[in-house]
């Protein structure tokens, strides 16, 4: 090791005498060279004067020797008598017999020596050499960099040669959901229970650990459904490591649930005991020297700061209303609201549900409404930003924050509260439908209250419903994705390594491909190491491309106050290509709403932007590729389009205009900015005449899908005249509703495509002739300049446009690329005019109705 000089020395220093030579032994605190030095001192004794700025300054030099720091035996010198020294540098290198790479509880494993002593003219003790925490089981025992490099490599290559990579797992909610409500075990036990289906698997264990408020608390455990063949696949493929936020005792009883042979995760177990953060997850706790083969499943992605590694799952949500059991531990969570279910609102672990509290749920109110485990959070949050993360404070607040939510459980029962809010439902249903004659008439019968509470423990009764669902799907997305991403890691890293060996490229250089190492060969192995690709490119490359050019606008889901763009849903969006903004645009593709109703839902089905409910958004992300929107479609939101369009229509009639004319929208990109179900302030406006959409679905229908049809160069003359004396028309115009009618319909003519038949044959049949008649071949509403064209102008594009048998191939694709690039330039000026004229038309309405 070299040995290097500290900054607390005088410097410039000079070396004046060697004193041990090359291969020499020294041990720590013997002195190794002499080396002399200069400052200045005031010489108070030589002067009797009592001012101290009247001392004059004189330079004094002063010669010591250096002890060496480390025990071992000089190797070589990198300095010599005579050298100047300015600043710290490598002064020898010296053989040790022990490097204490390997250190526990302040000594080293190998040679027992105690590493926190200071050694004479050092600033540092060895312990510092060996600062890297990598066991999982424990947090006493640290290693050294070079320790950590060579543990990495080795297990690389040995990840290699199995061709599997690493998979860290998260367990509350992402695998696992935990409970403490006794509510369960009365479930287990009670057969006619319309839960007990769903709760007959669930496993139940004790901690010893607990507080003082949690001892003797049973802890009631459901396994993710599948999770058995989903483990069982997925370690084939990779090394699985848990990493839990909960203690080491209670890691290791959930192992023995999921794993009880310990042949999926052995002893590869990390609690919030040794993580070393009491609020965030940090990978390198694990993989100090690179995660480049490491994937990451958990249900929260705050905690690990979005890592590139990580895929996020959605929430195990078993228990209802529960939460994460230990979030008292984690970042607040953010919440959105999600789209209207008939299922139950969930309740956080901090006492709130997902959107607004509901009448009659188990929150942990205080009496004065606001929320005590909610009031220990904001406490626990300041305390955090006061003091640090892992302050004892902290973990202490962090304790009580616990007992808290568990408390809740234990006392309100919030399980069995839902179940028979459940049950009344069911009894007024079954009431509504004539089927609670025999119940209301023992109930008329009977005079005592107690009755009334033993019937709810009665055996399941016709038309009872359970509140837990057994039906996550989850494991089976996930199981799928983690196979996806394995093979294009290992494909990546197939094509990497052997494109560096040769390959194709060198074969078709000329280049002699050379043959790969052997496996045995650890120094070939090293060199492959640089063949590894990244995770963090891989997997972001695969997500990237799911919802690449979606962009989205969020309607009710994000509570007033949020920044979108940081929010949890819309961050995990970006991470699959998505697009987040706040008001509606002409590019804006969907709308995630959770009601119908709001200003922005109605500005999106003006302009038929797709309106979906949150499950759309999250079951892509979910299954990482864009599903269908149709499922997903908001309820409600086709009624609320045909009643917009009544209404507006009855707008227009009453203030004496056309419901057939022209209405216009506010212009794109204009928006309130509101996420409210109030209304925008009506006034009139001009709507588009889609009467002529059938007939020309008529025509479209005829139409055969060949190659398209060439336009006249003539044709497109007369077109672009007719539009640059409409666009120079401006307000002269007598018909402000033709002049739009015209324009639109240009744009929505020259927007379709212009096809031909490929059948070249010139007897086609007077239909054909119909098809190809670019008129009506165009997808559009009435227009102007369809109407100006007469039948004669018609017959004689027709004929011209026709391929004749000597019109060779290429000469049709090259009228036919003509064609479409004078169509896209006048498509591009008819969009960038369309805006600003029906502004300005719009207003000359108002001005209008005004007088």
């Amino acid at each position: 090791m070299l040995l290097r000089l500290p900054k607390n020395l005088h410097y410039p220093i000079t070396i004046t005498k060697i004193e041990k030579l090359v291969g020499d032994p020294v041990a720590r605190n013997d002195a190794i060279f002499l080396y002399s030095y200069t400052i200045k001192l005031r010489e108070e004794e030589r002067y009797e004067v009592r001012k101290e700025e009247d001392i004059p300054w004189v330079e004094k030099k002063f010669v010591t020797h250096f002890s060496s720091t480390l025990d071992g035996t000089i190797k070589a010198w990198r300095v010599w008598q005579g050298d100047v020294l300015t600043a710290p540098v490598d002064v020898c290198e010296i053989e040790e017999e022990c490097t204490h790479a390997v250190q526990a509880l302040g000594m080293c494993i190998n040679c027992g020596k105690d590493m926190t002593i200071v050694a004479v003219g050092s600033e540092t003790t060895d312990a510092d050499r060996a600062p890297i925490r990598m066991a999982h089981d424990t947090a006493h025992l640290t290693i050294s960099k070079e320790e950590a490099s060579r543990i990495d490599e080795e297990a690389k290559r040995r990840l290699l040669s199995s061709r599997k990579l690493s998979l860290v797992v998260d367990l509350d909610q992402t695998i696992i959901h935990a409970a403490v409500e006794p509510t369960i075990r009365e479930w287990m036990e009670d057969k006619d229970n319309p839960n007990h289906d769903a709760v007959s698997d669930v496993r139940a264990f004790q901690l010893t650990d607990d507080g003082p408020g949690m001892k003797g608390c049973w802890y009631y455990i459901k396994l993710r459904p599948g999770l058995a063949e989903f483990l069982d696949h997925i370690s084939q493929l990779y090394e699985l490591h848990i990493y839990t936020m909960g203690t080491r005792q209670y890691a290791t009883e959930i192992a023995k649930l999921v794993d009880p042979e310990k042949k999926y995760f052995s002893d590869r177990i990390l609690s919030r005991d040794e993580s070393g953060s009491m609020i965030a997850k940090n990978l390198e706790r694990l993989f100090p020297v690179d995660t480049k083969m490491v994937v990451i499943i958990d249900d929260r992605g705050d905690v690990w700061k979005w890592s590139a590694n990580l895929i996020r799952v959605t929430p195990f949500d078993f228990f209802v209303g529960i939460g994460d059991i230990n979030s008292s531990f984690l970042p607040k969570k953010q919440e959105i609201q999600a789209t209207p279910t008939a299922e139950p609102k969930k309740i956080t672990a901090n006492g709130a549900d997902d959107g607004a509290n509901g009448e009659g749920e188990p929150n942990g109110k205080a009496e004065d409404g606001t929320s005590t485990i909610q009031n220990g959070t904001a406490a626990l949050e300041q305390l955090i930003a006061m003091s640090g993360s892992d302050s004892p404070a902290v973990r202490e607040l962090q304790t009580k924050d616990q007992e808290e939510i568990i408390k809740v459980q234990l006392e309100d029962k919030p399980l069995l509260k839902m179940q028979l809010q459940q049950d009344q439902k069911d009894e007024a249903e079954a009431a509504a439908n004539g089927e609670a004659a025999t119940s209301q008439s023992t109930e008329s019968d009977s005079s005592d209250s107690s009755d009334s509470s033993e019937s709810n423990s009665n055996p399941k009764q016709k038309g009872r419903h359970s509140i837990l669902k057994n039906d996550d799907e989850e494991l089976i997305h996930l199981e799928a994705t983690l196979t996806k991403v394995h093979e294009a890691f290992f494909a990546e890293y197939d094509r990497m390594r052997l494109g560096g060996k040769g390959g194709r490229v060198a074969e078709l250089t000329g280049k002699r491909k050379e043959p790969l190492p052997s496996r045995d060969d650890n120094e070939a192995q090293s060199l492959e190491l640089r063949f590894v690709p990244d995770v963090k490119r891989v997997m972001p490359a695969m997500k990237m491309r799911v919802l690449a050019g979606v962009k989205i606008v969020f309607s009710g889901v994000l509570p007033l106050g949020t920044d979108i763009q940081n929010a949890d849903i819309s961050t995990w969006a970006k991470t699959f290509g998505a697009t987040i903004t706040d008001k509606i645009s002409r590019d804006v593709t969907h709308v995630i709403a959770a009601r119908p109703g709001t200003a922005k839902v109605k500005q999106a089905v003006k302009r038929g932007i797709k309106v979906v409910g949150t499950p759309w958004l999250i079951a892509s992300m979910q299954q990482w590729r864009k599903l269908d929107e149709r499922p997903y479609l908001l309820e409600g939101v086709q009624k609320q389009k045909h009643e917009t369009s009544s209404e507006l229509g009855d707008n227009l009639d009453k203030a004496g205009g056309n419901v057939n004319d022209f209405l216009l929208s506010s212009s794109d990109g204009e928006t309130t900015g509101l996420d409210t179900e109030d209304d925008q302030p009506r006034r009139k406006r001009l709507k588009v005449d889609t009467s002529n959409e059938d007939e020309a679905e008529a025509y479209e229908e005829v139409v055969d899908d060949g190659s398209p049809v060439t336009i006249n160069q003539d044709e497109w003359a007369d077109i672009d005249a007719e539009l640059k004396e409409f666009l120079g028309s401006d307000a002269e115009s007598e018909s402000d509703t033709d002049s739009v009618s015209s324009a639109l319909s240009i744009r929505d003519g020259r927007r379709g495509k212009r096809r031909r038949d490929d059948d070249d044959d010139g007897d086609n049949s007077s239909a054909s002739d119909v098809d190809r008649s670019p008129g009506r071949r165009r997808n559009g509403t009435g227009s102007g300049l369809k109407k100006v064209k007469n039948i004669d102008s018609e017959r004689e594009s027709e004929a011209t446009d026709t391929p004749t048998a000597g019109t060779t191939e290429e000469q049709i694709r090259l009228e036919q690329r003509q064609a479409e690039e004078a169509q896209e330039r006048e498509d591009e000026a008819v969009e960038d005019s369309d805006d600003e004229l029906a502004r300005e038309l719009e207003r000359e309405l108002e001005e209008y109705d005004a007088e």
